[in-house]
Parts: C-alpha cells; sequence; structure tokens
C-alpha cells in the first residue's frame, strides 16, 4: 500500500514540475521560452522521498543517483560523444559560412 501512495504522489508532482512552464506560457501569467523542465521527475523524487521515508529516503535517493553500474569506457563515450558531435557540427557550419561568404563577396 505504500508503493501506491508514493506513486500516487509523484506522479501529479512529476507532471506539474516539468510541466509548468509551458502551462504558465499558455496562460501568459508569466513571460516563459514554454518549454518542458527536465528536472521535474528528479525534483518529484527527492520531495515524494522527504515526505514519506524523510532524510534517510533522501540520502539513499541521492546515494542510488552516485552509483555507477557501467565501466569507464562506456561512461567517457557518453560523456564525450555529445561534445564531439557538437564541435563538429560547429566546425561543419562554419565552413559553410565561409563557403557562403566567399560566393557572395565572388558575385558583387
Amino acid at each position: 500500500m505504500a508503493e501506491r501512495r508514493v506513486l500516487i504522489l509523484f506522479s501529479p508532482l512529476a507532471f506539474l514540475l516539468s510541466w509548468y512552464p509551458y502551462i504558465l506560457g499558455k496562460t501568459r501569467l508569466v513571460k516563459t521560452s514554454g518549454g518542458i523542465n527536465s528536472l521535474g521527475p528528479t525534483v518529484a523524487a527527492l520531495i515524494v522521498a522527504a515526505i514519506c521515508y524523510g532524510k534517510a529516503g533522501v540520502k539513499e535517493l541521492l546515494g542510488r543517483y552516485a552509483r555507477w553500474r557501467i565501466g569507464w569506457g562506456p561512461l567517457t563515450f557518453a560523456l564525450l560523444f555529445p561534445v564531439v558531435i557538437t564541435l563538429l557540427a560547429a566546425v561543419n557550419i562554419a565552413a559553410g559560412a565561409a563557403r557562403t561568404a566567399r560566393r557572395v563577396h565572388f558575385n558583387m
């Protein structure tokens, strides 16, 4: 029964904390970008752990976030791959902009 209570508390709280910028943007009460808050489920989990299990629950939840069960190779790949892709995209965009600038300069 306790797990059901936790789920009943977590689900609407995670939804509310995730979608509040969008809702505020649509109602025009606050000027926001209207995007989704990706930290909503994490904050909801911390709040529910604090309410249902107290300080020990929050400590256990944060401890689970800190435990890694993968090796350094996959972890390094997961952290560096987005950086490499972003840098490659930036170089590609810069090269395209330089080509376009040369074309515009020669056509004038």
